[in-house]
């Protein structure tokens, strides 16, 4: 486990790729469901939905679907189908790490901002959010074996596919 998170670590530190995880299904599927009650309880920190439903689980389980099938579709047209689990669990776990500073910064950046708090508050969570697509497209790096701009790119474009996508669900 210490190994884990340690890999994971030189993951969001640029240092290590995907292809350091272990591959195992299990742990792939554990992470996500992590994720879908993180991404839960985040939106219920930042919006709400209709009343009686939870906050952001149907958005939050379309966007962990959506991504599974980009990333396998991305995967599968460069024939690296193979790196799936890692790949997913590289992806997922960043992005349980990551949510640790947003954890503990959203409940400070609240708009309108009426203290400098919450306008730094706001520049960390922007921070966190831009440092995320440097991790997602280092992993797409090392995945795909294409140059780290190509995986910026390809982490942007899927983030933007996912996000017009999850509008109209």
């Amino acid at each position: 486990m210490i190994k884990f998170l340690t890999d994971l670590i030189d993951i969001i530190r640029l240092r290590k790729g995907p292809q350091d995880l272990p591959v195992s299904w299990p742990l792939v599927i554990l992470v996500i469901a992590l994720n879908i009650a993180l991404g839960v309880f985040l939106s219920q920190q930042v919006s709400a939905e209709a009343p009686g439903e939870a906050p952001g689980l149907r958005s939050t389980v379309a966007d962990s679907a959506l991504q599974i099938l980009l990333v396998s579709v991305v995967l599968n047209l460069r024939n690296v189908f193979n790196r799936l689990p890692q790949t997913l669990l590289a992806m997922s776990a960043a992005g349980l790490l990551l949510a640790i500073p947003l954890l503990l910064l959203l409940p400070y950046a609240a708009q309108p901002y009426t203290s400098p708090v919450e306008a730094l508050a706001a520049l960390g969570v922007m921070a966190v959010f831009v440092w995320s697509f440097a991790v997602d497209g280092h992993i797409f790096r090392h995945a795909l074996s294409v140059t780290m701009a190509t995986g910026v790119a390809l982490a942007i474009g899927l983030f933007l596919i996912r996000s017009i996508a999850i509008t109209f669900i």
